[in-house]
């Protein structure tokens, strides 16, 4: 089964509301915070250069039905994207987070979300023809914070592969990002 195939099958899963778009011709993704924006909020980046298919599910659009068997408060607090792409050739699943100043809170959202996509790719795996291949997940935090030189030489080190230490990219609102740089690892 080809990549293509294995994510139309992964979609195959997924809620319609929670899926989404991709501007083909641009080859783009728009990442959106939910709500009205503030004066200095970011609330939107638009990721560039994705040339593979990918499957973007939005888990806030669940609006707290993610995984409702659990009590509230248990799985609820979500990251702003769960991505399942390839770049050079290598299959990742990259769970963002969108967060002004203060990333507060984000590493329980980028954990929560990340067991969810463990379970959407195991769903897949069992219940469709989604082949899991050796899939890379990377957890990033999106900011529009300045970062401090020792945190900037710290990120050199992150891999993104911990929720409690994602892959920090500091951009201003609107601004476009390369899918590379939230697939690889930050190199010295």
């Amino acid at each position: 089964m080809s990549f293509a195939n294995s994510l139309t099958a992964l979609s195959g899963i997924i809620r319609t509301e929670c899926l989404g778009k991709i501007v083909p011709d641009q080859q783009e993704l728009v990442l959106k915070e939910a709500g009205k924006a503030s004066k200095g909020r970011l609330d939107k980046v638009t990721i560039v250069n994705c040339q593979d298919p990918m499957v973007v599910v939005l888990p806030e659009k669940a609006k707290g039905d993610l995984l409702p068997f659990l009590k509230d408060g248990v799985c609820q607090k979500v990251a702003d994207a769960i991505v399942f792409t390839k770049f050079s050739g290598k299959p990742f699943i990259l769970v963002c987070e969108l967060k002004c100043g203060d990333p507060k809170g984000a590493k329980r959202q980028l954990l929560n979300t990340g067991l969810i996509a463990g379970f959407i790719r195991e769903m897949a795996e069992k219940t469709t023809d989604f082949k899991a291949e050796d899939w890379s997940l990377r957890y990033v935090l999106i900011t529009n914070r300045s970062l401090k030189k020792q945190q900037t030489r710290r990120e050199k080190l992150t891999s993104g592969t911990d929720p409690s230490r994602p892959k920090e990219i500091s951009v201003p609102n609107g601004a476009k990002i390369q899918l590379g740089s939230l697939c690889e690892p930050v190199v010295k």
